[in-house]
Formats: structure tokens, sequence, C-alpha cells
């Protein structure tokens, strides 16, 4: 959470804050999703699997949106993939 709180202390513009810390959240909300569903696959919980996947699917859906629109809005990428 010391990354986090870090994004906003630098001398970034608040825009390239926003942006940071929007990776930052979605990124480790995706890898403690792997995380879970790893679990689910040892469980055999296929519901639980199905649910964690969309979960998944969705975060990296809305990665892809604010991607696009910090490009549209700046003519710049938010970040390297």
């Amino acid at each position: 959470m010391d990354d986090y709180r870090h994004i906003f202390e630098t001398d970034l513009s608040e825009l390239e804050k926003l942006s940071q810390g929007f990776r930052w959240a979605i990124d480790q909300m995706i890898r403690y999703s792997e995380a879970e569903l790893e679990v689910q696959r040892a469980l055999g919980d296929q519901q639980e699997l199905v649910k964690t996947q969309i979960k998944i699917s969705t975060l990296k859906f809305a990665q892809r949106v604010f991607m696009d629109n910090y490009l549209m809005a700046t003519g710049r990428k938010a970040w390297n993939e």
C-alpha cells in the first residue's frame, strides 16, 4: 500500500497520478483474482472459478476503457504494457 501512497506524493501531474494510481489498483485486483483462480482450480470449484474469470475480464476491460479515454484526452498512452 505504501507504493500506492507514494504515487500521490510524487511531483507528477494530477493526471499522471490518476493514471498510475488507477493502474496500480487494477493490477493489484487482477493479481489477487488470479491467485483466487488457482485456489478455485485446486478445489475444483467451477462456479466460483467462472465468477472469478468474469471478474478478471471485467477488470481488464475497465483498464482498456481507461487507457482508451486517456489516449483520447491527452494524445498519449496512459502507460506502456
